[in-house]
């Protein structure tokens, strides 16, 4: 009978703990906004984009995210990431649309299968999208480029105003050796450099290719292995 009384405030134990650790770390709106200073008169983002062809975002569209604050709480919401202004937006329950000006307040934010992280190199700071996480983590930074519309002239139609995907650059990070922007194999020179033969053996066997995401993917895995 003891052993049934104790089991069952085990598990009263837990729920409640999980429940009140819920409570705890998952934000209001509000708290979210008072948290990151944001102004709504100054934050509101008046972009709408109706006449450009393409998109900015990384997504089309708002979907349901996680905000990860340095404060170690979590906002949920509807959010997106715009790669042309590098800025995180959110949207209110009227559906307004606010921009996320002080991202340095954030660690991380999950948006469908995708994790940007928030990293400050030199008092630069910007997301990333994270590809491979562990000590060396491999990021991309996407872009959108705005292309301007184009007049019709004779025998050529007028071209609208569009958006077009950059491809990504891809960074090496360690929290020793900073960010490091993969462009070719010399990119690692002074990256572990006890390990540096190990690294361009396999970069050789391999056949490592730099534009290539999935082999880059491979080789930050194989640098986490050492």
């Amino acid at each position: 009978m003891k052993t049934v009384i104790f089991s069952l405030l085990f598990f009263l134990s837990a729920f409640l703990g999980t429940n009140l650790s819920a409570q705890n770390y998952v934000m209001e709106l509000n708290a979210f906004i008072e948290y990151n200073n944001i102004n709504l008169t100054n934050s509101r983002s008046g972009s709408t984009y109706e006449d450009v062809q393409g998109t900015p975002f990384l997504y089309g569209d708002f979907a349901v995210g996680r905000v990860k604050l340095n404060n170690q709480k979590y906002y949920e919401g509807e959010l997106r990431y715009n790669n042309y202004k590098q800025q995180l937006e959110f949207k209110n329950e009227k559906g307004e649309v606010y921009d996320v000006l002080t991202p340095e307040n954030i660690s991380s934010v999950k948006l469908k299968d995708v994790t940007l992280v928030y990293e400050d190199i030199d008092g630069s700071g910007g997301f990333y999208r994270q590809l491979v996480p562990g000590a060396y983590m491999l990021l991309a930074k996407d872009k959108a480029e705005y292309q301007e519309p184009k007049p019709a002239r004779p025998y050529v139609e007028a071209k609208p105003a569009r958006f077009v995907t950059k491809n990504p650059e891809y960074f090496l990070y360690n929290a020793a050796s900073g960010l490091v922007e993969l462009k070719n194999k010399k990119s690692l020179d002074g990256i572990y450099p006890e390990k540096s033969k190990e690294i361009q053996a396999f970069v050789k066997k391999e056949k490592i290719k730099f534009s290539d995401e999935e082999d880059l993917s491979n080789l930050v895995k194989f640098l986490n292995t050492l």
